[in-house]
């Protein structure tokens, strides 16, 4: 009896652990630009998240967006970047300027 209740209390975990609920991505803004700026994601179905006028170095609070293919403009960055976002996933938008003082966009998984 006590061996076969020790298998149903450890089936019954084993369930509560494998049913992870999936949850939408969430991304967020980093302005390492010295001047505020834009940033707009934009998927094929038409789906657009903008986030407006990110301060000149602040990071934005994570926002819930659909999963699927992304392309990112900014006010300030000439080429546009893209990625691909998946459920459970948390991404970082960086606007950056290189050595060569040129805008450009990086996507991170903190």
């Amino acid at each position: 009896m006590k061996i076969s209740n020790l298998i149903i209390s450890a089936l019954i975990i084993f369930s509560f652990i494998g049913c992870e609920k999936e949850e939408d991505p969430l991304v967020r803004v980093s302005n390492n630009l010295a001047i505020y700026t834009e940033v707009e994601l934009k998927k094929t179905d038409g789906y657009t998240k903008l986030f407006e006028e990110v301060d000149a170095g602040r990071t934005t609070d994570y926002a819930k967006i659909p999963d699927g293919f992304y392309i990112i403009t900014s006010t300030d960055v000439a080429v546009a970047g893209s990625f691909q976002a998946s459920k459970n996933k948390k991404y970082t938008i960086e606007i950056n300027i290189s050595d060569k003082q040129i805008p450009y966009i990086r996507v991170t998984e903190p």
